[in-house]
């Protein structure tokens, strides 16, 4: 079996790299604090009840993703959605594994050619 085109290789692996940074629940969790409005870090360590320096490791993950941006006002730093990322992550995610793209004989229940799959007491072994 052949692999996958070159542009749904890109695809799958743009996808993997944002699906492994946002794999840590509490960098969905920031994520999706930060999908409510921009937020001092102040007010994140509030949110998530965790320490400021494992709070900074994972803002400074999704930064370096691209998933979030910061900006500085006098002595706090406020972070927000980058708009564009989250947008190419939702278009990875449905070139990859969107519905429209599962076909009729994917489906569950179906097997080889569209036959169904044996039964369990059909398997081999079976008692």
């Amino acid at each position: 079996m052949r692999g996958p085109r070159r542009g749904i290789q890109e695809d799958f692996e743009r996808l993997a790299r944002f699906l492994k940074v946002l794999a840590e629940p509490r960098r969905l969790a920031i994520l999706c604090l930060l999908m409510q409005r921009e937020m001092c870090v102040c007010e994140i360590l509030a949110e998530m009840g965790i320490s400021q320096p494992l709070t900074s490791h994972h803002l400074s993950v999704l930064a370096e993703a691209g998933l979030i941006r910061s900006r500085r006002q006098a002595q706090r730093i406020f972070y927000s959605i980058v708009p564009e990322a989250l947008a190419q992550l939702n278009a990875s995610f449905a070139a990859c594994l969107g519905m429209d793209r599962l076909r009729p004989e994917a489906a569950y229940g179906r097997g080889t050619a569209g036959l169904p799959l044996p039964k369990a007491e059909e398997l081999p072994g079976a008692a």
